[in-house]
């Protein structure tokens, strides 16, 4: 009976130790957690914003193509794309009208890109194909 006992002591005893691991690796990843979640918050948050940001690079233009008498066949135009964030932009209305001074935005586009930020919460496409310059409206 004492080396029952004893066996038992050891089981309970290696239980106890590994009980005691769980407990503190369960407290040091709760810790962590909440370091991360709650003390380094804002800087996290901003990490996150500069995220949003995408900027890429543009590939050169090629050149113009001409036929054999001069004649331009294809010629380099820039595109752009105008994107919203509509949780960034706050007021998407006010929004599109300040944009409306810079390029033009018909109406169509106008409830395209409400009805798109109402059903998706990411970007939103507001308008392509605007050439450099060649949208630009003068100031009022």
């Amino acid at each position: 009976m004492p080396r029952e006992t004893q066996r038992e002591k050891l089981l309970t005893r290696r239980a106890a130790l590994l009980a005691g691991g769980q407990v503190l690796l369960g407290a040091t990843l709760a810790a962590r957690m909440y370091q991360l979640q709650v003390l380094d918050k804002d800087r996290y948050t901003v990490l996150a914003d500069e995220n949003r940001i995408n900027l890429r690079l543009l590939a050169p233009p090629r050149g113009r193509i001409l036929d054999r008498f001069g004649v331009s066949l294809a010629d380099n135009r820039r595109n752009y794309r105008v994107v919203i964030v509509p949780e960034q932009a706050g007021d998407l209305e006010a929004t599109l009208t300040a944009l409306g001074t810079l390029i033009e935005i018909g109406d169509a586009d106008r409830r395209r890109v409400l009805r798109d930020a109402k059903r998706r919460h990411s970007f939103v496409l507001c308008r392509r194909g605007i050439g450099k310059g060649a949208d630009r409206r003068s100031p009022p």
